[in-house]
This record gives structure tokens, C-alpha cells and sequence, in this order.
């Protein structure tokens, strides 16, 4: 269980570390949807589908608990896990900080976020792999941060980057598997 040491360490150093427990957080939210639905499918075998699914759930949703209470070994205590949403409540801090405004699309160092966004939706339209609903989640969670603050754009380009992977190869393998070999050397 490194995550929770990592989180420790990471709230003992900076205030971002909200970031790690909204990424477990949501990272157990997209699984749980996925074992919801993969219950809800295998109507014949619920029961065996749930027990298969329920120990990385349990799993995951322990390393969230044990990453929360690691956040708490701080000087600041338990009470650290507020600093986060004090933060993002103060009205002119979202007001006058650049970085905690919307982003300004007509602004062009803002275009490649636009880009990468546009690029998302157009590889999970076209690709032959089905998105997970996980992913889905947390895309989504993360395009809709990006959204409310630039500083977020980083994230969601950190969490777009594998899945963006995952299906640009499923949409590549086909093509490049139909290619001839002399000229793939």
C-alpha cells in the first residue's frame, strides 16, 4: 500500500494532494460503475459476477480510507482535508488568480487543451473499442475541472493521455496489421 504513504508525504509537502484522493475516488467510482453494469448484464449470474468484482472494490475503496487517514499525519491533523475546499471557496481567489478561471478559448495558448479535448471525443467516436465506463467517469470529471480552472488542464491531460493510448492503438493495430511488412522496416 504505497499510495497512502505517497499521499502522506504529498500533504506534508503540498496542498494539491486533494488531487490524489479525488483520482482514488474517482478511479473506484468508474469500477464500481463498471461492476454495476457488468452485474446488471449477466443476469444469470449476478451473484457470481458481484463476488468476482467485489475484492478489487473492497480493495480500492481501502486504499482510499488508509490514503484519507494518511493525509491526517500532518501537523495540521485530520484537518488538513478541509484545506482543500477553504481554498476553492475563497471568492477572490477565483476572481483575480489567473490560473483558477475559466479557460479563455480565445486565448491561443489555450488551443492545444481545445485540441486534446476535440481529439478525446473524436478517437472514442471512431474507435472500434468500446469505452469503459470508468473511463468515461473519469474523463468526464476531469474535462469538467479542466473546464472550471486552468490549472486543472494538466490533469485531465494526464488522465486523456492512456485512454487516449488504449484507443488510438485499437484504431492503428488494424491498419498497421494490413500493412505490408517490407515497409514497416
Amino acid at each position: 500500500m504505497g499510495v497512502p504513504v505517497l499521499l502522506a508525504l504529498w500533504a506534508n509537502l503540498h496542498g494539491g494532494f486533494a488531487i490524489g484522493l479525488i483520482l482514488i475516488a474517482l478511479s473506484l467510482a468508474g469500477e464500481g460503475l463498471e461492476a454495476a453494469l457488468a452485474v446488471w448484464a449477466e443476469a444469470g449470474r449476478r451473484r457470481g459476477v458481484w463476488f468476482e468484482k467485489r475484492r478489487g472494490l473492497l480493495r480500492m475503496a481501502l486504499v482510499l480510507a488508509v490514503s484519507v487517514a494518511a493525509v491526517g499525519l500532518s501537523p495540521s491533523g485530520i484537518e488538513l482535508l478541509r484545506y482543500p475546499l477553504d481554498t476553492v471557496s475563497i471568492g477572490p481567489l477565483r476572481a483575480l488568480i489567473d490560473e483558477w478561471q475559466s479557460p479563455d478559448f480565445h486565448r491561443i495558448e489555450v488551443w492545444p487543451f481545445l485540441g486534446l479535448v476535440l481529439a478525446v471525443v473524436a478517437l472514442l467516436a471512431y474507435s472500434p473499442r468500446r469505452p469503459r465506463a470508468g473511463e468515461l467517469l473519469q474523463l468526464s470529471a476531469l474535462m469538467v475541472l479542466a473546464f472550471m480552472a486552468r490549472r486543472n488542464i494538466a490533469l485531465f491531460a494526464l488522465g486523456a493521455a492512456p485512454v487516449l493510448g488504449v484507443h488510438l492503438w485499437a484504431v492503428l493495430a488494424p491498419v498497421l496489421a494490413k500493412w505490408p511488412a517490407t515497409r514497416r522496416q
